[in-house]
């Protein structure tokens, strides 16, 4: 007896069977393709809400970014602000300083003045600092010492004619232009060219040929 060699009702019921197991297994199938279906989906949704999600959060990064970058540019700008009026504030401080504070020779203005002076020619200088208060006598002081140094023969005046204490600013006194030394125009020059506004005053009671260079209070 061969394995084919069946009745045909054992062989009906092996076919029964057998369509049996095919319906089940297309049904396994349509279950697995089903789930496998809905599965995907479902994960593709997770994925696109994830992707959505980042894209979102990338989105408000770069938001709060363009925010922060423009919050460092308006305190980077009031920062400038600040800057430019601490700057402004000490220009106008040291303005201040220097209209209310002592007239000073600097270092730079003085080898300036001594450089010109020593290039003309020399004589006889008096200095009269006017007595209002200290500041023309030192101020005299710096002057004195400017022309000592280009070479002039500085001396105090002695001779009893005091300063008009009104008076401001610095002079080059003379008995009249015709007969003023040469060394009075160059001196008066030298200070005009180094910015110390220097005037010029005619005093007959002078004697002729003397120089007197008259230091009031500052201006």
């Amino acid at each position: 007896m061969t394995l084919f060699d069946v009745s045909l009702e054992t062989a009906n019921e092996f076919y029964a069977w057998g369509w049996r197991a095919s319906v089940a297994g297309a049904l396994i199938t349509a279950f697995g393709v089903g789930f496998l279906m809905w599965g995907t989906s479902v994960r593709d949704r997770d994925f696109e809400g994830s992707i959505a999600n980042l894209h979102g959060s990338a989105a408000t990064l770069e938001k709060e970014a363009a925010q922060t970058r423009e919050r460092a540019a308006n305190l980077e700008k009031e920062a400038e602000g600040l800057r430019l009026q601490v700057e402004r504030e000490q220009i106008e401080r040291l303005k201040l300083e220097e209209k209310l504070g002592p007239r000073k020779i600097g270092p730079e203005l003085r080898a300036a003045l001594i450089a010109n002076l020593k290039a003309g020619p020399k004589g006889i200088v008096f200095l009269r600092p006017s007595a209002a208060d200290a500041e023309p006598l030192q101020f005299a002081t710096q002057i004195g010492s400017v022309l000592k140094d280009a070479g002039f023969d500085v001396r105090t005046w002695d001779k009893g004619t005091t300063l008009h204490l009104g008076l401001l600013g610095i002079f080059i006194s003379v008995r009249d232009a015709d007969t003023a030394p040469e060394y009075a125009g160059a001196i008066q020059k030298a200070f005009e060219g180094a910015g110390l506004s220097m005037g010029g005053r005619l005093q007959p009671e002078l004697e002729q040929g003397v120089v007197v260079i008259d230091i009031g209070s500052k201006p």
